[in-house]
């Protein structure tokens, strides 16, 4: 299944980031930043030996790299549709995701021992017709090739037969976000989680979407159902941070950065974007510099410290 990566989050983040912090120009002159991420995996016991690859097979992009204590990171990767998987020593597919990477600087959180990730009894229960399954897999096809269009034109087949096919409504929301054409995704993510809200992909799709509309009580709403049953997901708790910040409940926004901080830490980073747009610029700084111990890429580090440079300069005036 395609899905909005967690690194997704930062696409909307860093627009709306770089606007707060007046950096707009500096962001606007990198075309192609690195993509950290972070394989959680506490029932595994051991990472050793493991290695992640991404490749985008349109452009012929393919790298590995070695997951080293948990994390990895890979340098100047343009935005795009790519496949991230994570291997063994034998090339054994752990786990595999597709999905858009910004080129803002990304950040993937993988789950692969996160058994059944994104089935939910209700689309076990239902049964797709053969012509929607045909399209659903074309479309999926496609958009490994890059080819966001036809995945489109498929993904719109398998929906037209088939209108409860709640994970090929998901995919067309994040080709739509991909694309910018944000009214279309919002919809497609909206009917994929009213037809199915158990199923996870749908819930983290509509959330993402909700909070960077600036829809912040109903995207909260989506986050805490999300969260009653999988309060794994940190990155996901991180935009009920967000969202609790806009809707003034700022105390239980920092209950729930405590944790989502612990192994997301670019929650820090989006709590301060929120700060700052609702007037908490101080609070912000301090959220900026915890994320900044968290060893982020360079090109973003690069910023950020140019921002907490210019936040001195303003309060010293």
């Amino acid at each position: 299944m395609v899905r909005i990566f967690s690194g997704c989050l930062a696409s909307f983040l860093f627009v709306q980031c770089a606007n707060a912090l007046d950096l707009s120009p500096l962001r606007s002159t990198e075309t192609a930043c690195s993509v950290w991420g972070q394989v959680i995996a506490p029932e595994a016991p051991s990472q050793d030996g493991l290695v992640v690859e991404l490749t985008a097979t349109k452009d012929a992009f393919r790298e590995r790299v070695p997951l080293i204590k948990g994390s990895f990171e890979f340098g100047a990767v343009p935005a795009g549709f790519y496949n991230l998987r994570v291997l063994d020593l034998p090339d054994q597919v752990i786990s595999t995701r597709t999905g858009w990477l910004s080129g803002r600087g990304d950040r993937v959180v993988l789950r692969p021992f996160d058994v059944g990730n994104s089935v939910s009894v209700k689309s076990l229960n239902h049964h797709i017709r053969k012509e929607a399954m045909v399209a659903f897999q074309a479309a999926e096809r496609a958009a490994r090739d890059g080819d966001t269009q036809r995945s489109i034109e498929y993904l719109r087949k398998a929906v037209a037969v088939d209108p409860q096919f709640a994970e090929a409504q998901n995919n067309l929301a994040v080709h739509f976000s991909a694309l910018g054409q944000n009214d279309q995704a919002l919809s497609h993510a909206t009917a994929a989680f009213q037809i199915d809200p158990d199923l996870e992909d749908a819930g983290y799709t509509l959330s993402v979407l909700l909070t960077g509309a600036k829809r912040y009580e109903d995207a909260a709403t989506v986050t805490r159902k999300i969260l009653k049953n999988r309060p794994q997901l940190s990155e996901v708790r991180a935009l009920l941070v967000v969202n609790l910040i806009h809707l003034d409940e700022v105390r239980k926004a920092y209950q729930e950065l405590r944790l989502a901080a612990a192994d997301f830490p670019m929650a820090r980073l989006l709590a301060a974007n929120a700060l700052i747009e609702t007037g908490w610029r101080v609070p912000a700084w301090v959220q900026v510099n915890e994320y900044l111990r968290s060893t982020p890429p360079d090109c973003e580090r690069r910023w950020l410290t140019t921002w907490l440079a210019k936040f001195h300069t303003l309060q010293r005036r």
